[in-house]
């Protein structure tokens, strides 16, 4: 039961085991992606249309397209929602507030966790954040 086109992967498969908090952060991150691109990731009437076996095949196969690719969005965007959508649920978020800790974070503009950590990353995220000291600091 549920709306197909927020369902993770292992629920439509109906596997009861892999079911817990993941498949919430996976719907999150569809709603995620509506908001950002105004469209869902997948084609409704395509999901609603198809047999339970091609359902199955689009939802473990096909990637949808990236959110930056519809919208002009930072690719830290992009890496949250994919991290919500993940396919494999151990590759998605463990809880909603880690989902939740990760978006403030971008919004505060500090690393976010979705991210492999590179001195690169860190320092452009240092920079955003205290602009205007960095400008100073430089000028000095």
């Amino acid at each position: 039961l549920g709306t197909i086109e927020y369902m993770p992967p292992e629920q439509l498969a109906g596997d009861r085991a892999a079911m817990d908090l993941r498949v919430d952060v996976y719907a999150l991150g569809v709603l995620l992606y509506e908001l950002l691109c105004d469209q869902l990731p997948f084609d409704s009437r395509r999901l609603r249309d198809a047999t339970p076996a091609v359902r199955q095949r689009i939802l473990e196969q096909e990637d949808p397209p990236r959110p930056s690719r519809v919208r002009e969005l930072p690719r830290d965007l992009d890496l949250i929602v994919l991290t919500a959508m993940a396919k494999e649920p151990d590759r998605r978020y463990a809880s909603v507030a880690a989902l939740a800790r990760d978006l403030k974070c971008f919004l505060a503009n500090r690393p976010i966790s979705a991210r492999s950590p590179s001195t690169s990353y860190y320092v452009w995220r240092f920079v955003r954040r205290y602009r205007w000291q960095c400008a100073a600091a430089v000028l000095l």
